[in-house]
């Protein structure tokens, strides 16, 4: 990877359709996991022996199926620990980056790296491979409702498994801190990858204090700052987006972007439903409408959500969308941070640290942040609670999730 980062990148943000800068950071990241798996690999395996009566063995073919959204990244944050720990990787990419795993499989077989291998399938074939006998368990991110299958189909063959699902990650917004870092902080990590990442901030509970004051800076750093973090009309982008969100999110959240897409002139089929009226007033909030070289951009819809019920809050919208919603005590922004069947991070700003121990103690996720914004880390232990998934990645879990522990006597 590092002797290719240049093509690995542009490759990457050709497909996906990112920017140059978050592909090139992608690909840095997988290869800060491998040094780090390196490094640490012996460690761990001391650990695992503290025991004087325990041996570890790799257990063989780990497979791992690749969502769109980080096509290197994301299989690289299961290979590194599972190729450290001696286990044989067999990985389905995404149908969006068949040429960023081609270029993979081309450098890897010049360097007789035949401990990983490339099935360019698509799910019709995942319980053959699943069920079959030299395959000892699979690890998956993507949406919930593919992530329940995967996990069946494991169950069923009596085989390990690893699934990361998605998220509708609260960001708590305290009335304690710098208003203006706190609207670059949400703008920044909402937008960022094109708000596809299921750890991004997707429920914007701020404080009722600085709600108002904190709304209106938003929309206005959006008409201010907003160029290219959508690019729609005729673009890869476009095209991707359209094909990608119905298999990712809910009919109801598929419909709010497909929804904005036509009042900005771009026509789509869409349903008459009970949250038309607050799709037009977010949009109202924050349209604007640029041509850059004959190519429209959309700035990305701000909703007021008000009901605790609305598909904004509840639902996973993958992509560039801001949905806020006002809170006055601790008790309620815990108990609406709460209220949704997912659990993946949580994160929030704030300077009292009574009340972001609080927030971290009571708020259902597996990490929540205080004062940055949510990312996973190879060094620490990544995944979720509730319909967010099961299972651990990276970290000394990455390592030990396809490993035989073996008492000898």
């Amino acid at each position: 990877i590092e002797e290719n980062k240049a093509p690995f990148a542009d490759m990457i943000s050709l497909e996906m359709g990112k920017l140059k800068t978050e592909a090139q950071a992608e690909v840095k990241k997988s290869m800060e996991l491998l040094k780090f798996y390196v490094k640490e690999s012996e460690t761990y395996e001391k650990m695992m022996f503290a025991n004087p009566s325990s041996r570890i063995s790799p257990q063989g073919i780990v497979f791992k199926i690749v969502p769109f959204n980080f096509p290197l990244w994301i299989a690289i944050k299961t290979a590194g620990p599972n190729l450290a720990a001696g286990n044989t990787m067999l990985i389905r990419p995404p149908d969006t980056a068949p040429q960023t795993y081609e270029l993979f499989e081309k450098e890897a077989n010049k360097r007789g790296l035949n401990h990983i291998q490339i099935a360019f399938s698509d799910s019709s074939h995942t319980e053959e491979i699943i069920a079959d006998e030299r395959v000892v368990g699979a690890t998956f991110t993507g949406s919930t409702a593919a992530g329940r299958k995967i996990a069946s189909i494991a169950a069923k063959n009596l085989k390990s498994y690893i699934v990361e699902l998605g998220g509708v990650d609260p960001f708590i917004v305290w009335n304690d801190v710098y208003l203006e870092e706190a609207v670059s902080g949400v703008y920044r990590g909402r937008l960022a990858n094109l708000g596809q990442i299921c750890n991004s901030p997707k429920r914007v509970l701020v404080h009722t204090d600085i709600f108002d004051r904190f709304r209106d800076r938003l929309i206005a750093k959006i008409k201010k700052d907003f160029k290219q973090e959508i690019v729609l009309a005729n673009s890869r982008v476009h095209q991707r987006l359209i094909h990608q969100l119905g298999e990712i999110v809910s009919d109801e959240a598929t419909k709010i972007l497909f929804f904005c897409y036509e009042l900005n002139g771009i026509k789509r089929t869409y349903e008459e439903s009970s949250f038309e009226s607050e799709i037009k007033r977010a949009v109202a909030l924050s349209e604007i409408r640029e041509n850059i070289s004959n190519i429209k951009l959309l700035a990305p819809p701000v909703f007021e959500t008000l009901a605790s019920t609305s598909v904004t809050h509840r639902e996973e919208i993958f992509g560039p969308v801001f949905s806020l919603k006002r809170v006055s005590s601790l008790e309620e922004t815990t108990d609406i941070a709460n209220q949704t069947s997912y659990g993946l991070c949580g994160s929030a700003l704030v300077n009292d640290e009574k009340v972001s121990k609080s927030l971290f103690d009571q708020i259902k996720c597996g990490g929540f942040f205080v004062n940055t914004l949510p990312t996973s880390y190879w060094n620490m232990p990544w995944g979720g609670t509730k319909d967010s998934g099961v299972g651990r990645e990276c970290a000394f879990d990455g390592f030990s999730n396809f490993v035989t522990r073996k008492t000898v006597i």
